[in-house]
């Protein structure tokens, strides 16, 4: 393809740049409200990047080309103004030095800058902007009524039937159920038999189990595995609506039969890697120095140690509050010496996140799409931008960007290649990046670009007095919002929690709609919505 020279597309970052000071605004800033993340808008100023994210800047912006028209969206123009020359696309593209579908792309308002630079050069357009006549009230999503915000308390299954009866119909449900790692009801299942002995007091040794997750009674009982609970997110869904909700890696299995016995469609599963997890695991060595002693859960007894004797709780006390002292346990039985260094679970690392649509009402996506709004993904808008210009397409895989999950991605031409094994013909660059800050991922040696790049949860996504266990990180909520959810759509989350989702969908653009059992949680959720619920951006 004969590309436009990198002085054109360079000259066109920068007429984008000076259009965002004339505005006043910061690129994160303007980044937030086109919905992008701020490395798409870096490379956008420096003449990268695609058609799709450069028409929301302008938006956003109110910024058009000199020669546009205010009624005409770019692709509309160039396609006017090329009908109006007398020009096919095919000779268009002959003149343009690129290939047909490339004009059809960019007539879409899709494809890359470089195409549209190419056909504006061909056309004899000038690549300037100026500021709209006459501005929209809300350039992103103008054309869609406010969204909802609603936080409803309540068991979500009943609210969920009584907003099937009343007809309303959402566009995306985004949620994190419980996991049900406990065992107080067994394989979930409705009329399953409760742990004997679970009760407080008693002497079952698994009865720390029978509340849930970190002994939360709401990760008790089964209503993430019973199909019925998705039945009535299917009930509320418009056909071709996506699903998405997180998992368990030891029960996800059990969400997923019934996300599908519901009638959803399993489209994918996104693993999110990362690498601070704390293996739960028990030692079979220091068991066996217990059961010695009488006990194999050492209930209310102390444990010898080089240090002095402990009560043996507070070593994982200790080490989930970081007061560690250093305290070893001395192994002295012979059996228990021998099974030192046997555990019983592996280090956590991963959480799947399923992927699911409702079946098309329509024969195929795109007429689905132009009836509903429903069916397709937000690609574009979730492309994985890198330093060098690359927008790649977003994958299942998201990491966290701790050295653990980096060493997984390893480049190839980075480490020896045996005999035996053919090596690629083709290398991966080795420019770090990440889907949100193309300068934050580290250590040049690993190639984390091809991959979303989202931590776990920071104190600053928690908020203050916010006690849930399982917050999830509003980057990565974004992220899955966006792409999921149609532009002025809403999302609805029945596990709502502190308000993970909601405030990512807000912040997003899209309404919420948000059911939690829990009262607690409920002013949590409302409270961090309501922060992130602010006028939107007049610039």
């Amino acid at each position: 393809m004969n590309l436009p020279s990198e002085s054109l597309a360079a000259a066109l970052g920068q007429e984008l740049r000076s259009a965002r000071r004339r505005r006043r605004v910061t690129q994160k800033t303007l980044a937030a409200s086109a919905r992008l993340d701020l490395a798409t808008v870096q490379n956008l100023e420096a003449g990268r990047g695609t058609l799709a994210s450069m028409r929301a800047v302008l938006g956003v912006l109110h910024h058009r080309f000199t020669a546009q028209s205010n009624e005409q969206d770019i692709g509309e123009w160039l396609a006017a103004h090329r009908k109006s020359a007398g020009l096919s696309q095919q000779r268009l593209a002959f003149m343009a030095g690129c290939s047909k579908p490339s004009i059809i792309q960019v007539e879409r308002g899709q494809g890359h800058i470089n195409s549209l630079l190419a056909v504006l050069s061909a056309l004899k357009l000038a690549s300037t902007l100026r500021l709209d006549e006459q501005p929209k009230e809300a350039a992103s999503g103008a054309s869609h009524p406010a969204p909802a915000i609603r936080v409803i308390q309540g068991d979500c299954r009943e609210i969920m039937r009584e907003l099937a009866a009343e007809g309303v119909q959402f566009d995306a449900c985004v949620t994190d159920p419980p996991y049900h790692l406990s065992i107080a009801k067994r394989f979930g299942r409705k009329n399953s038999a409760p742990l004997k002995g679970g009760e407080p007091g008693t002497a079952n040794p698994y009865r720390g189990m029978a509340s849930g997750f970190m002994g939360q009674d709401w990760d008790g009982g089964g209503v993430a595995f019973d199909a019925d609970t998705w039945r009535a997110v299917y009930n509320v869904l418009k056909p071709g609506g996506y699903l998405v909700a997180f998992g368990g890696t030891r029960t996800f299995h059990r969400l997923a039969v019934a996300v599908e016995d519901a009638g959803f469609e399993i489209r994918d599963t996104i693993s999110w890697v990362f690498g601070t997890g704390f293996p739960k695991s028990t030692s079979v060595g220091r068991g066996i120095q217990g059961l010695r002693q009488g006990s194999a859960r050492y209930s209310g007894r102390t444990m010898p140690s080089a240090e002095g004797s402990a009560v043996p709780g507070s070593l994982l006390r200790e080490m989930a509050t970081g007061e560690w002292t250093g305290r070893t346990v001395e192994i002295t039985d012979p059996d228990a010496q021998r099974w030192e260094g046997f555990g019983t679970a592996l280090k956590p690392a991963y959480e799947p996140i399923i992927i699911a649509r409702k079946p098309l009402s329509e024969g195929s996506v795109a007429a689905n799409v132009l009836k509903h709004g429903t069916g397709g993904l937000n690609i574009d808008g979730c492309r994985v931008a890198g330093v060098d210009g690359t927008a790649r397409w977003p994958a299942n895989i998201i990491h966290d960007g701790s050295d653990a999950a980096l060493a997984s991605f390893r480049s190839p031409a980075t480490e020896p290649t045996p005999r035996d094994q053919r090596r690629p013909t083709r290398q991966p660059h080795h420019t770090p990046s990440s889907g949100m800050d193309a300068t934050s991922a580290p250590n040049k040696t690993i190639n984390p670009a091809r991959f979303f790049y989202c931590a776990k949860a920071s104190a600053s996504d928690r908020g203050s007095s916010n006690p849930h266990p399982t917050v999830k990180p509003n980057n990565l909520m974004r992220y899955l919002v966006r792409l999921v959810t149609p532009p002025g759509g809403t999302v609805l989350d029945p596990f709502l929690g502190s308000g993970s989702t909601g405030k990512a969908a807000v912040e997003e653009g899209f309404g919420i709609v948000g059911c939690e059992l829990m009262p607690e949680y409920v002013r949590i959720a409302s409270l961090r919505i309501s922060m992130a619920n602010k006028p939107p951006l007049r610039v």
